[in-house]
């Protein structure tokens, strides 16, 4: 069975730590003309810093790709071994398990998750000189936020600053919209993702902001729906990070503002990759 793209991008993302690893040992090494010593690295330790808990889960979809690098590095000759921590998309228990990491010794880390997490370990990895890329973090203030890791932090995926202008075109090309609500969650993805959206927009469409918590109830989501409805909107973008997709909609048809009365858009989803009930809710 061949390769798909996920397994192709972190064979890449693998190779990279290591490579990344190397650099900032050579680096540290002192004079220009010291070699590094390869001896010293007999055995290259990879931390994995994925949120396989809390919300969303989104370790679970790119552990595989991680485990599947390391071993087709370790198949070419490689001595790597891999040390997984869960972040829970918390900078609390991301704190605890990059300690965790740092006193088992690893050269590299592949992560955070989500882009909060990624955005305050920016002191950690300062501080230990710590490579760490992040195959999922995709807040443009990774890029943006004044110390942007130090060149210790990278990305393989792309600033949602992009995927922003994406969303402004397939609405224009769409018809177009007089008046868009857009309900984000209120956190370093969903706010960036937001203001690139309004940025995009330019001056073509009237935008209402509905902000919603990391940890809303559905009295939360039913407020928010609440009010895109009282806006009376063309279109209804939604910024979520996962399983709360759901809830919004529903809250939305209940509002009557929902796909059969509003157009709707879904940063980030396709259809292959939403649950059943939002694809009941779309009628897809």
């Amino acid at each position: 069975m061949g390769k798909n793209k996920l397994q192709e991008t972190f064979g890449l993302l693998m190779t990279l730590l290591v490579v990344g690893a190397f650099a900032v040992a050579l680096t540290s090494c002192g004079s220009d003309d010291e070699d590094l010593n390869l001896d010293a690295f007999p055995v290259f330790k990879m931390g994995m810093l994925l949120s396989k808990t809390g919300e969303p889960e989104i370790g679970h979809n790119y552990e595989p790709g991680v485990r599947l690098a390391v071993k087709e590095i370790q198949e070419a000759g490689v001595n790597v071994i891999l040390a997984g921590r869960d972040s829970a998309c918390s900078l609390d228990t991301a704190e605890r398990s990059f300690s965790q990491l740092m006193e088992e010794g690893v050269h590299g880390i592949i992560g955070a998750g989500c882009s909060t997490v990624s955005l305050g370990l920016f002191d950690e990895i300062n501080e230990y000189e710590m490579v760490m890329i992040s195959p999922v973090s995709s807040s443009p203030l990774l890029t943006t936020e004044p110390t942007s890791g130090n060149g210790f932090f990278f990305r393989s995926k792309p600033s949602d600053a992009f995927r922003a202008v994406v969303i402004a075109k397939v609405i224009a090309e769409d018809g177009g919209a007089d008046s868009i609500a857009v309900i984000h969650i209120d956190d370093a993805y969903g706010n960036a993702l937001k203001d690139a959206l309004i940025e995009a927009a330019g001056n073509s469409s009237n935008i209402t902001q509905i902000p919603y918590s990391p940890e809303a109830s559905a009295s939360e989501y039913a407020e928010a729906a609440r009010q895109a409805g009282s806006s009376n909107p063309d279109a209804v973008v939604i910024l979520p990070l996962g399983a709360e997709r759901t809830d919004l909609i529903a809250a939305l048809i209940a509002t009557d503002t929902g796909p059969s009365q509003t157009k709707i858009y879904l940063a980030g989803a396709t259809p292959p990759n939403l649950d059943a009930g939002v694809r009941n809710l779309l009628e897809i």
